[in-house]
């Protein structure tokens, strides 16, 4: 058995990825009927590990590890980030029981820095021709499940009406992320990725490595505006045409002016609705990928 098999996690001390995978290999031989796979993200994690800090992100992981655990036993492994891989053999209702307890009692915990949720996503080894299509259809339905909100278990494929979902990465920028969470549900419900920063320099550095679809940004930001922001990712290869959409409670025709002058196209004032956002973030997320807009609000 190769080392790999025997790495485990320094802060859940659960087995690894790679454990995960040998196990279920072995185990869809051995009545696949029989075998659930279940997969658990923690909601927003980036947002705790940015508000409270590393070391209480990794408290929370270590938290929802133990709950996990008391429901499926030693069948738990830690995947990546803030996901987890557990197995049970079980029937249906028993599995869908399983899984619902541990969302609702990682919801219901008061001993975290704040109210927690987890997404959910099952799968039956019957639903699968081998064990790498098993944790595929576990990871896709635990997407899902976030997609439509968190806080949900997921047992079955995307519906017809989640197929035009946008896909791709948002960055916030915003010293007051904490009072945008009904942003960041609505553009994760419709299938984006949502990271967030609170000063310009570290977004500076984000957006250099992953690439985002859009930029979302306050004017008034710390290290670097949002303005300044922006007329810096203008001279970087890669970046200059990221859709770049500012919103403030600073909104004058002088600002509006710069704006303007830097390529930025959307300017929304403060407090902003959600729902419209989020559907602007979507379109230009279609656009950059090269998809149609046709059907889309």
């Amino acid at each position: 058995m190769s080392d790999s098999l025997h790495q485990r996690c320094e802060i859940t001390n659960l087995p690894a990825t790679a454990a995960f995978r040998e196990a279920l290999s072995r185990e869809i031989t051995v009545s696949p009927d029989e075998l659930w796979v279940c997969a658990v993200t923690i909601d927003r994690i980036d947002v705790l590990n940015q508000q409270y800090g590393r070391a209480a992100g990794d408290e929370v992981l270590a938290g929802v590890a133990r709950i996990i655990a008391q429901r499926v036993g030693d069948w738990l492994y830690r995947y990546d980030g803030p996901v987890f891989m557990a197995m049970v053999r079980a029937d249906v209702m028993e599995v869908l029981g399983i899984a619902e307890t541990i969302r609702r009692s990682i919801h219901e915990a008061t001993h975290f820095v704040e109210p927690l949720s987890v997404s959910v996503g099952l799968v039956s080894g019957s639903e699968a021709a081998d064990a790498e299509e098993l944790e595929q259809q576990a990871t896709s339905r635990m997407r899902i499940a976030r997609r439509r909100g968190g806080n949900q278990v997921c047992a079955s494929g995307p519906s017809e009406s989640e197929s035009g979902l946008a896909t791709g990465t948002v960055v916030i920028v915003d010293p007051a992320v904490e009072m945008l969470d009904a942003l960041i549900r609505e553009l994760e419900s419709g299938g984006l990725t949502v990271l967030s920063v609170d000063d310009g320099l570290e977004a500076l550095q984000l957006v250099s490595q992953v690439a985002p679809q859009v930029i979302i940004s306050e004017v008034s930001v710390p290290k670097i505006g949002g303005l300044a922001l922006r007329d810096r990712l203008r001279t970087i290869e890669g970046l200059s045409g990221t859709p770049f959409i500012l919103m403030s409670h600073r909104k004058n025709d002088d600002l509006i002016r710069q704006a303007a002058g830097l390529g930025i196209l959307h300017y929304f004032r403060k407090p902003v609705s959600a729902v419209e956002l989020s559907a602007l973030a979507q379109n230009l997320a279609r656009l950059q990928a090269g998809e149609s807009l046709d059907g889309c609000t």
